[in-house]
């Protein structure tokens, strides 16, 4: 479910021992939230420390869970691209990804088609400039700014 949170306020830090014997620590929060329908609601939210501690007016996706000690917050995990819970990507990431992509890509496409040519004509054809030719009409074409 989407959240938004209306305020959150630190609690200081946890520990406690892993599964594996190791010393866990969480940054603990307190957080009040409204769900889509408007609805208040307070929760408790432990994360690893480092992770950017939640603000007021972020979004942030997850399911409540209802325990002995009270109301705790569970990040959905594994979201890409968003900002919802999970680290998501930047559009610089994205976009960085997309043309390594093109790039690689424009490489099979080249050697494919070399395939086809004679060896003088192939050795012509496959150069870095046509290489990155051919990889910015695929990128170009993925963000659709091109079309065929």
């Amino acid at each position: 479910m989407n959240y938004t949170i209306i305020s959150a306020a630190s609690m200081g830090q946890t520990s406690f021992m892993g599964k594996d014997g190791q010393q866990v620590i969480l940054d603990k929060y307190m957080l009040m939230l409204t769900d889509e329908s408007g609805k208040s609601l307070a929760a408790e939210l432990s994360q690893k420390p480092g992770k950017p501690a939640p603000k007021s007016g972020e979004a942030i996706r997850g399911t409540i869970e209802e325990t002995k000690y009270g109301n705790k917050f569970k990040r959905e995990q594994g979201i890409v691209g968003g900002s919802f819970g999970g680290r998501g990507r930047s559009q610089e990431e994205r976009d960085e990804i997309m043309r390594q992509h093109a790039l690689s890509q424009a490489i099979i496409y080249i050697t494919e088609k070399a395939k086809y040519l004679s060896q003088k004509d192939a050795l012509k054809f496959i150069t870095g400039k046509e290489v990155l030719q051919v990889a910015s009409y695929f990128h170009r074409y993925t963000r659709g700014a091109e079309t065929v």
